[in-house]
């Protein structure tokens, strides 16, 4: 089964969970730190792709991009206990950690001032 599908694993927050797991698995997967910046952070992709360009521009010796996002510093905390959980656990844990029902939540009020402003 593909992302491309149409389903659960089609959603925003299907994607925002499957990031959140990549991000805990390899603190260097930069796509999942794009994802998690754009779905978390409300930057624009200019925004956070500017954000990356400045960060190449001065980066240092593992240094790791998004590394003053608290949600990415929660998710990086749990990276030493990955070897003890079950991919179940781990997804609950990446969930836990990212606080993803939060950003959920916040996705519906922003969405609801949205149509309240029309």
């Amino acid at each position: 089964m593909s992302r491309s599908q149409k389903g659960l694993l089609a959603t925003p927050e299907a994607a925002l969970v499957l990031a959140a797991i990549r991000f805990l698995v390899d603190r260097k997967d930069d796509l999942a730190i794009a994802e998690i910046i754009c779905l978390t952070q409300g930057q624009s992709p200019e925004e956070w792709l500017q954000g990356r360009f400045e960060f190449l521009a001065k980066q240092e010796n593992n240094a790791v991009w998004g590394s003053d996002i608290p949600l990415l510093n929660a998710l990086a905390s749990q990276r030493a206990r990955l070897k003890y959980l079950t991919p179940l656990e781990l997804m609950r844990q990446a969930i836990l950690s990212a606080d993803i029902n939060q950003a959920v939540l916040r996705w519906d009020a922003n969405a609801d001032i949205a149509v309240n402003q029309r």
